[in-house]
């Protein structure tokens, strides 16, 4: 019989599926500056509402974006104004999406149990 993955692997797991269909969906480009890398290694998958404060959109695609590692930590984390700069983008981009990331928040909150990680995993590996 199969061992079951720990709590702590689906949630790697699933972090590292969300980046990947998020890499994706952007392009291989930080959706600020630009900066193209197809490795993926100076690219970082930025929540929009934190994971800390919005754990039940944590891996949500639309809760995420493709920042580099300069814009995700000198721009996104210190600048006031990063949240009104991407609304406007996503308001001219991509408004569906915008709508999406508003309702999320206000969605209740759901705990996770493993098998709801596993299933979230399934999901998510199916849009691969």
């Amino acid at each position: 019989m199969a061992r079951k993955a720990s709590r702590k692997t689906l949630i790697r797991k699933l972090d590292s599926v969300c980046r990947k269909i998020v890499l994706h969906r952007d392009g291989w480009r930080c959706v600020r500056c630009g900066l193209l890398d197809y490795e993926g290694g100076r690219l970082d998958a930025s929540h929009v509402i934190p994971k800390k404060r919005g754990y039940h959109v944590r891996w949500v695609p639309e809760n995420i974006k493709i920042l580099c590692k300069k814009c995700h930590l000198s721009w996104w984390h210190t600048d006031p104004f990063a949240g009104a700069w991407l609304e406007d983008l996503l308001e001219r981009t991509d408004p569906d999406r915008l709508e999406r990331i508003k309702t999320l928040n206000q969605e209740q909150t759901k705990s996770f149990k493993d098998n709801d990680l596993r299933e979230l995993l399934k999901e998510l590996e199916a849009q691969l």
